[in-house]
This record gives structure tokens, sequence and C-alpha cells, in this order.
């Protein structure tokens, strides 16, 4: 990554306050996906469910984000950001809350499936916005930001699993783990939303003109070969990430017979390593440039999943699980990076790449769940390396063009 001078705005407090708030949200959300999927092991035993039954609560969370991103679009250009954004926070919130009072007080699988309904989608409205803002803050500010926002996603992410993993095996109900953690989605959440500037249009031109025209001009954007393939490349490796969210806790536990506060733990040494990575890949990538970055992040991703697949014990899964969330890491901020790198309709290109990666991130973990019921959940995973395997060949489409006007 080849950084120059900037000839954009200057780092003003209210750029800098926006960023900050920024960063609060990824963290929230960090929070909140780890929250949830560092108890899956938990929620499958309050619920009594089966492997099948898990994969379709994850189904039903997969469902609730499409809508929520299918709707985001439309909400940021009705109500803005920041309105937007705090309707998902109080969403999220609410949902963690209600997960665990279904788990722990009514053990209804019925009302799980709602809350995670709810969940997902409000994860799904807050992600895609969350990320258009955090690149139209990237291009303002004229410096690249956005791994080390996903950075702050990975910090919610490891303080999740890890107080996950901690109150799990000190015994705590999984209904009291789940309402403090709604309690910290809804305060960091809202802090968050309220540093975000009121009037900022993040999503400029879509928002100022929703006209039958703009919106057409927007969606040829994916004639574009450079975005198909950008897009393309963002979810294999979105996939890659969101199996590992939802799957590789109950992996560890149902596949290799280890403890659930174990498969928690394993989780969070996989978030720990996507926050080093998103922390630190910045440097690695204006050494060695973003295509060689990407490259070796995919074939890191495919060493990490045969060694949880096929490992002997638990110290050969703590390293697969390091090598996935090492490879893993990048991946997705610099797809929505190089998504921005030209000026022109880059809140467009921002919305679909952040769109068709979380679309992957979600619908991956299902598929994995209804191929898990008839092969196994360790074998199903081999569908992941082949998904994550052609990134190898895409990394070039992600190379900044010489008329970026952001370097990235």
């Amino acid at each position: 990554m080849m950084t120059t001078k900037s000839t954009g705005p200057t780092r003003t407090p209210r750029l800098l306050r926006w960023r900050t708030g920024i960063m609060l949200l990824f963290a929230m959300q960090g929070f909140s996906m780890a929250s949830w999927v560092a108890a899956i092991p938990a929620v499958r035993d309050g619920l009594g469910a089966s492997t099948g039954a898990v994969a379709a609560l994850v189904a039903t969370y997969a469902a609730g984000s499409m809508l929520g991103i299918l709707a985001a679009e439309r909400l940021l250009r009705r109500f803005g950001p920041r309105v937007t954004i705090t309707g998902g926070v109080v969403g999220m919130a609410g949902a963690v809350a209600a997960l665990g009072c279904a788990v722990q007080l009514l053990q209804s699988f019925p009302a799980a499936s709602a809350a995670l309904l709810l969940l997902g989608g409000s994860t799904g409205v807050c992600n895609v916005n969350v990320n258009v803002d955090g690149a139209a803050n990237e291009r303002a500010l004229g410096v690249s930001t956005l791994p080390r926002l996903h950075a702050c996603y990975s910090i919610g992410m490891v303080l999740g699993a890890g107080i996950g993993a901690l109150a799990l095996a000190a015994g705590r109900p999984i209904g009291v783990i789940l309402a403090v953690a709604g309690v910290l989605v809804f305060l960091v959440g809202l802090t968050g939303s309220r540093l975000l500037p009121a009037g900022w249009r993040a999503v400029q031109g879509a928002r100022a003109d929703g006209s039958p025209a703009r919106r057409r001009s927007g969606r040829r954007e994916w004639l574009d070969l450079r975005t198909v393939l950008i897009a393309v490349f963002a979810v294999g490796m979105t996939f890659a990430e969101g199996s590992a969210n939802d799957w590789l806790s109950l992996a560890v536990v149902r596949g290799h017979g280890l403890q659930n506060a174990t498969g928690a733990a394993m989780f969070g040494l996989f978030a720990a390593c996507m926050l080093a990575g998103r922390a630190l890949g910045h440097r690695a990538t204006e050494r060695f440039g973003r295509v060689a970055v990407l490259r070796v992040s995919a074939v890191l991703v495919v060493i990490g999943l045969v060694l949880v697949i096929v490992a002997p014990d638990a110290g050969v899964i703590a390293v697969g699980a390091v090598c996935w969330g090492l490879g893993a890491s990048l991946g997705y901020p610099l797809s929505i990076s190089a998504a921005s790198d030209h000026g022109e309709h880059a809140a467009m290109r921002v919305t679909l790449i952040a769109s068709a990666g979380t679309v992957a991130c979600l619908t991956g973990p299902m598929l994995i769940g209804l191929l898990a019921a008839r092969t196994g959940l360790l074998d199903s995973l081999l569908v992941v390396v082949a998904m994550v395997v052609p990134a190898v060949l895409l990394a070039p489409a992600l190379r900044r063009p010489p008329a970026a006007a952001l370097a990235c």
C-alpha cells in the first residue's frame, strides 16, 4: 500500500469525532456478534437443540440480515446515517437480551428464532451503513483507515468472546450473560452514533439525488469488471470469516470432543488474530503491496482451515485458529478500500461490496450448517476451502488504479 499526500479535507475535530464514533460502532458490532457466536454451544444446550436445529437458528439470523441489507440503502437515503445506525443499535441490543431470555427463561426455540431474526436484521442495516460511513470518512480524511476501523470490530469480538468464555467457565447462566451483553451493546452503540455528524451525507449524491436515472447509473457499476472481481474476492474471504464466527467454537466442541469453554476460547483466539491482522496489516500492505498481502492472507486461511479440520489435539487446533484469523483479517476491509479507490460512484461501489460481503458472511454459515447435518461439521468446512482458493488468483483485481484519489 503506497501512501500519498492527501489533497482532501484536513483532519478537523469534526472529522476525527466522526471517526471515533465509527470506531465505537465497529467495536459494538463485533461485541454483539461474539456474544452470540461464543454462546452457540450454550444456546444449543439450553434449547436441547441438534446440529440441524442450530443450523436453522443460524439460517434465521442470516435471513434477518439479508432483509436488513436489502433495506439498508433505502433507510439511509430517507433518514441519513445517524438515525439509521441508531435504529440498528437499538434493535441489536434488544435482540441480544431477548435471545438470553428465550434460552434461559422460556427455553423456546421459536422465541430464540424471533430474537435472532431481529438481531440479523438490525445487524444487516447497521453493518452496511457503518461501512459506507467509514469509507466516506476515509475519503474525507485522505488516509487509509478502514483496516484499523475493522480492527475495532475485532476488538469488540475479542472482548465479547473473552467475557463469554470466562462467564461460561465460571458457570454463569447464559441468560444473564446475554442480558449484560445487550446493555453494553446499547451503551457503546448509542455513544458512537451520537458522534456521527447528523447532517453529513455519507452516501454522497445517492441520498441527495434519489432519482431513477441516478439509481440506474449506480447499478451499472456492477457491470464494471473490477468491481465484480472485488465482489467475488470479498465473498470468498467473508465466507471464511463468517464460517469461523458461527461454527468454529461448535466445530471444536462437536468435532473434536472438547469442552464448551475451550470452544469459546478457540473462537477468542481467532478473533484476537483478526484484531492483530487488522491493527498491523496496514504496515505490511505499505511494505509489500495490497496484492501480495491478500494472496498470503488467502493461503493462510486455507492452511488454518485444514489444520482445524484434521487437528489431532487442541494445540494444532490453536495453530489453525491463528492462521485462519490472520488470513481472514484483511480481506473484507481492503475490499471496501478498493471499492472506494475512485471518487465517482464510490458510495455505491462500497454499498455493493459491503452488501455482497455481508451476505456471504451470513449465508456461508447457513450452507455449512445444512451440509453439517449430512456430512458432519468438520467435513463441511471443506466448502470454505473451496471458496477461498480462487481469492489467491483474484487478488490482483484489488490493486490500486493509478487514477485513484485515495491510497489504500
